[in-house]
C-alpha cells in the first residue's frame, strides 16, 4: 500500500509538470496560458531587458522560469515514482529520504496555496497526503 501511495504522488507531480510544461511551450509560440491578460503588459515584458543580461528580456525569462519549474516537477515526480514503485525499500528504510520528500512536497503545497490557484493546490495537497501516509505506514 505504501508503495502505491508514493507512486500516485509521483504520477501526480509528473502530470502537473507535463501540463505546466505543455502550456508554457505553447506560450512560446502562441501566448494563452501564462501571459498577462493585458497584451500591453506582455509587450512591456518583451521590451524590458534584464539588468545583468541585456540580451534577455522579462518575457523570455518568465517562459524560462516556467519551463524550469515544469522540469523540477517532472524530476521530483519521477524520483518519487521510482522510490514508490521500484525502490520502496529505500523510502521505507530512510527517514532522511522521507523527510526530504515530505519537505519538498509540503513546499509545493505552500507555494500553490500562496501563489497559484486551486488546481495545483488540490493536486499538491493530495500528493503530499499520499506521501505522508506512505511514510507513516512504511
Amino acid at each position: 500500500m505504501a508503495h502505491s501511495l508514493a507512486a500516485i504522488a509521483g504520477l501526480t507531480y509528473i502530470v502537473m509538470g507535463a501540463i505546466h510544461g505543455g502550456f508554457t511551450l505553447r506560450d512560446v509560440f502562441d501566448p494563452k496560458s501564462f501571459t498577462p491578460t493585458d497584451p500591453r503588459v506582455r509587450e512591456a515584458m518583451r521590451s524590458a531587458q534584464l539588468a545583468f543580461n541585456p540580451r534577455a528580456n522579462i518575457w523570455r525569462a518568465w517562459l524560462g522560469f516556467n519551463l524550469s519549474h515544469s522540469l523540477g516537477l517532472l524530476v521530483f515526480g519521477g524520483l518519487v515514482l521510482a522510490l514508490g514503485w521500484r525502490h520502496s525499500e529505500v523510502f521505507a528504510a530512510s527517514p532522511l529520504v522521507q523527510v526530504f520528500t515530505l519537505l519538498v512536497a509540503a513546499s509545493y503545497v505552500v507555494l500553490s496555496v500562496r501563489f497559484w490557484f486551486w488546481g495545483p493546490a488540490v493536486a499538491s495537497g493530495v500528493a503530499f497526503i499520499c506521501l505522508l501516509v506512505s511514510a507513516f505506514i512504511s
